[in-house]
């Protein structure tokens, strides 16, 4: 649920970037949201580091308060660059896309 949050989020960025202001964060909030619950119910076992614990709770809390990805986008890609970060520990091997190209 991770990679398809990080691919949202890289399609989100790409859609702002490309000048569509309109862009819902909803897909991403969805995703966010599976990513948390997932997590949780492995946490016992498997926990997620803290750091991307707390990014999925940022990008969750994000994307229910700002509707569109343009306004949205700093604090998605501040949070999906740490979770970016942290895949080769939680899912080594992983295709994720490269966040880092959103960056200015």
């Amino acid at each position: 649920m991770i990679v398809k949050l990080l691919e949202a989020t890289d399609r989100g960025l790409e859609t702002a970037a490309a000048g569509n202001r309109l862009g819902s964060t909803s897909g991403i909030a969805v995703f966010a949201q599976q990513a948390q619950e997932t997590a949780d119910r492995h946490s016992r076992n498997d926990p997620l580091p803290d750091a991307v614990a707390a990014a999925l709770a940022a990008i969750e809390a994000e994307t229910t308060t700002q509707y569109f990805i343009a306004e949205a986008a700093p604090v998605l890609l501040e949070q999906a660059l740490i979770i970016q970060r942290a895949m080769p520990e939680i899912c080594a091997g992983s295709a994720i896309p490269d966040l880092n190209r959103h960056v200015e």
